[in-house]
């Protein structure tokens, strides 16, 4: 339990605020970036299944809309090659790659 209160903590911490233009499929890559912190939560016992870790972890981002609400990734080239590599290798409560900082930018409303 202790690693899906990390992962919410982080996903808080990749978010940023900023107008900055994205890619068009900011939303897929959300949730692979999502699927990927999902299927590490299952693996350490933070949830039972993919989906259920998915859905709480989509829900804890800061943006209500969770991945529909994102306009753009700040560095998707980093995401795929570091971030989500890292996540896939890391230990259960390890720290999460400072690639996968502020990777997220949310629609303003």
């Amino acid at each position: 339990m202790c690693y899906v209160r990390s992962v919410k903590n982080v996903l808080i911490a990749l978010a940023s605020l900023s107008l900055l233009a994205g890619c068009n499929n900011a939303d897929e890559v959300c949730r692979d970036l999502v699927n990927a912190l999902a299927e590490k939560t299952v693996e350490c016992g933070g949830a039972a299944t993919v989906e259920e870790a998915a859905a709480a972890i989509e829900d804890s981002l800061e943006n209500p809309s969770g991945c529909d609400g994102i306009a753009g990734i700040s560095d998707e080239e980093l995401l795929y090659e570091t971030c989500i590599p890292s996540i896939e290798s890391s230990g259960c409560g390890a720290d999460i790659h400072p690639s996968c900082r502020d990777q997220l930018i949310y629609i303003r409303r």
